[in-house]
């Protein structure tokens, strides 16, 4: 199995692109008030503020 791409469903932005910073040793690529994208090798990791997507988040979704 290949994973490009993990959404991760945050409550607050700048506490998790702190965090991912931290936990992956580089910074943000793109950085928005809904989600921001942390691209590295060939994956990316985006966090994504649940609250400001306006969309009823299930776990395993």
């Amino acid at each position: 199995m290949i994973l490009n791409s993990m959404y991760i469903c945050v409550k607050d932005m700048d506490k998790a692109i702190n965090f991912y910073e931290l936990l992956l040793d580089q910074k943000v690529s793109e950085r928005d008030s809904v989600f921001s994208i942390f691209n590295f090798e060939h994956n990316r990791t985006l966090p994504v503020q649940s609250l400001k997507s306006k969309r009823e988040t299930y776990l395993g979704q």
